[in-house]
C-alpha cells in the first residue's frame, strides 16, 4: 500500500502491555501519523485496546499485522527477548522501525540491526524516552556549554517496589535509562565499566545492581538500580567544578535545581570554621521553568518527523548500540564478580 507525501505516516503497534497502551495512546495523537493496526497476542489486552482505538485494526500476531500491508512503520514494545525477531520482521517488510528499550539484549544483535536499517535506508530508532524530557535537555545544555565547569561525577538512583520484569534483570530493565541520558547529555562514551548485583527474588535475575562508568578524562558515574526499595527514587546528581544539577524525576514541581555551589582549593586542615566556610562557596540555587511536554509525545512525534523527511533520530540505532555495549559490558563485570571491564 503506497503513500503520498501528504498522507499520514501509517504505524502498527506490537506489544499492548504496560508500555505498549501508553505508545499506542501518543501515536494516535501524533500529527503527521494514524495507528493503522496493532498486535497482541493476548486477548484481553487485545479488545480493550480494540475498544479504545476502533480504527485501529487488532491483530493476534506480529506477521499477521506486517503481512497485512497496513503498516510501514513499526513500533515495538514486546518483551525484550522478542525485540530482535521483530526487528528482523520489520526489515523483512520494509518497515521503519522504534524499537522500546532494551533495544537489543547483544551488541551482535545491535549491530545486526544497525547494518540492516542503514542498507535498507529505514528510520531505527531506539525508545529511549528520557533523551527527548525537556529536563534531560536543559542538563545536556548546561553540561555542553560548559556552565557547569569541568564536570567531576555523576550519581544516579533509579529506585522502587516493581515492577519486577521476568525475561531480563534490573540491569537491563532499568539501566538504559540512566545510561542513554548520560550518553546524549555527555557526548562521550564510557572508556570501562564495573558492575556488582544481588539476587532475591528471581534465581539468575538481579534485582538490585549498582555500577561505575569510567569515562575520558577521568568523570565517573555511579548508578544504582533496584526493584525492592520502599522508596520511588528518580533521581540524577551533576558535580562540576562551578555548578551542580540536581535532577528529581518525581518532583513535578522542580524537576532541576541548579545549584552555584563550589570548593574553592585542596582539602586542607582549617584553622577555624570561618576559614572552612570561606573556601565553601554557596550561592543561589534556582529552579528552571521547564516545557510542561510528555516526554513520551514528544519522542513519538520526533519519530514520525524522521520518518517523514529522512532525518536522523536523536537516539538512532548507533546510540541504541553504544547503550547495549555499555549493558553488555556491566553483564559481563558482573559475572567477573565486579571485575572492571572496556566498554569500547
Amino acid at each position: 500500500m503506497s503513500r503520498g507525501k501528504d498522507d499520514p505516516l501509517r504505524v502498527g503497534v506490537a506489544g499492548i502491555g504496560y508500555w505498549g497502551i501508553n505508545l499506542l495512546r501518543v501515536f494516535h495523537e501524533v500529527a503527521g501519523c494514524r495507528v493503522a493496526a496493532f498486535a497482541e497476542c493476548d486477548a484481553r489486552k487485545r479488545e480493550a485496546a480494540a475498544a479504545r482505538y476502533p480504527a485501529a485494526r487488532a491483530f493476534e500476531s506480529l506477521d499477521a499485522m506486517l503481512d497485512s500491508g497496513l503498516v510501514e512503520a513499526l513500533v515495538v514494545a514486546t518483551p525484550a527477548e522478542h525485540h530482535e525477531a521483530a526487528a528482523r520482521a520489520a526489515l523483512a517488510r520494509g518497515c521503519h522501525l522504534f524499537l522500546e528499550k532494551p533495544f537489543a539484549l547483544s551488541v551482535a544483535s545491535a549491530q545486526a540491526m544497525v547494518d540492516g536499517f542503514e542498507r535498507a535506508g529505514k528510520t531505527l530508532m531506539a525508545g529511549h524516552t528520557f533523551c527527548y524530557n525537556p529536563a534531560v535537555e536543559r542538563i545536556r545544555e548546561e553540561v555542553q556549554s560548559g556552565r557547569l565547569g569541568r564536570l567531576l561525577y555523576v550519581t544516579s538512583r533509579r529506585l522502587s517496589l516493581g515492577q519486577v520484569r521476568t525475561g531480563v534483570n534490573v540491569l537491563w530493565n532499568l539501566a538504559p535509562h540512566d545510561v542513554s541520558i548520560l550518553l546524549y547529555c555527555l557526548g562521550a562514551v564510557p572508556e570501562r565499566g564495573a558492575a556488582t548485583g544481588s539476587v532475591f527474588l528471581q534465581p539468575g535475575l538481579e534485582d538490585v545492581v549498582w555500577s561505575t562508568l569510567s569515562f575520558p578524562g577521568g568523570m565517573r558515574a555511579h548508578l544504582e538500580l533496584s526493584w525492592i526499595s520502599p522508596l520511588k527514587v528518580r533521581d540524577m546528581v551533576w558535580v562540576g567544578t562551578r555548578r551542580m544539577i540536581q535532577y528529581d524525576d518525581v518532583d513535578p514541581a522542580a524537576r532541576i535545581r541548579i545549584y552555584e555551589n563550589r570548593l574553592d582549593g585542596p582539602a586542607q586542615a582549617y584553622d577555624s570554621y570561618g576559614t572552612h566556610l570561606a573556601a565553601v562557596r554557596s550561592g543561589d540555587v534556582s529552579v528552571p521553568t521547564l516545557p510542561n511536554e510528555e516526554p513520551l509525545r514528544r519522542e513519538a512525534a520526533h519519530f514520525v518527523g524522521c520518518v517523514r523527511t529522512g532525518e536522523r533520530p536523536r537516539t538512532d540505532g548507533l546510540h541504541g548500540l553504544a547503550v547495549t555495549r555499555v549493558l553488555e559490558g556491566l553483564e559481563r563485570s558482573m559475572r567477573q564478580g565486579g571485575a572492571s571491564v572496556g566498554l569500547r
